[in-house]
């Protein structure tokens, strides 16, 4: 599985990035595509947002089984000092 930024955008400040992660299998077929934002504390460079997103990719199974009120769950990040934000593909109902 490769990743890779469908589209990413960095705040002047480095401090937040927003944007879309597709995985592609070996043939180049998207597996898996979502929107995600990352909140640092900290500047990040592009190698912390790469490292980011890929624990983002590793843990997206855990984030989509959040049942927050939001069609964003969000990740308290291990890599880096700050949280990503994932966007859900499908929303709870806690009803």
């Amino acid at each position: 599985m490769a990743l890779s930024f469908k589209e990413k955008t960095v705040s002047a400040t480095r401090k937040r990035v927003d944007g879309i992660i597709q995985v592609k299998d070996f043939w180049g077929d998207v597996q898996r595509e979502f929107a995600f934002r990352i909140v640092s504390r900290v500047e990040i460079d592009d190698e912390l947002i790469k490292a980011a997103a890929e624990e983002i990719n590793d843990r997206y199974d855990e984030a989509e089984k959040k049942t927050e009120e939001s069609i964003w769950a969000s990740l308290r990040l291990k890599k880096l000092n700050g949280n990503a934000y994932i966007k859900k593909t499908e929303q709870h109902d806690e009803s």
